[in-house]
C-alpha cells in the first residue's frame, strides 16, 4: 500500500504567506494608532470615561479617579476583546447590557 503524498509545501507556502500578512499588518499598526482619527478617537473616550468617574465619584480626588478610570478602561478593553471569542457569552449578551449598571453602582 503506497501513503498519500503530504501537501507540506502547500502547508509551508501558505504559513509563509500568513506570517509575512501578520507582519505587514503589525508594521502598519503604528500609522494607524497615531492617525488623528484614532488620537480624536481615544481622547474622546479619554473624556467620558473622565466624566463617568467624576459623576459616580464626585468627592474623590483625581488621584483616586485617574486609576479607577484607568481600571475601568482596561477592564472594558479586555472584555471588548475577549467577549467575541465565546459563542455562549454572544448568546447571552442581551442580557450583559442589563448587569453593568448594577456592577458600576458605587458600594
Amino acid at each position: 500500500m503506497k501513503m498519500p503524498a503530504i501537501p507540506h509545501r502547500n502547508v509551508c507556502a501558505d504559513l509563509s504567506a500568513r506570517n509575512a500578512e501578520r507582519r505587514r499588518i503589525n508594521d502598519a499598526a503604528p500609522f494607524y494608532r497615531h492617525a488623528p482619527e484614532a488620537v480624536e478617537a481615544r481622547q474622546g473616550a479619554d473624556s467620558l470615561i473622565a466624566r463617568f468617574m467624576h459623576e459616580i465619584l464626585p468627592d474623590a480626588s483625581d488621584m483616586t479617579r485617574d486609576p479607577a478610570g484607568g481600571l475601568i478602561t482596561t477592564t472594558c478593553s479586555a472584555v471588548g476583546k475577549v467577549f467575541p471569542k465565546h459563542r455562549e457569552l454572544m448568546r447571552t449578551s442581551r442580557l450583559m447590557p442589563a448587569a453593568w449598571p448594577t456592577c458600576l453602582q458605587p458600594i
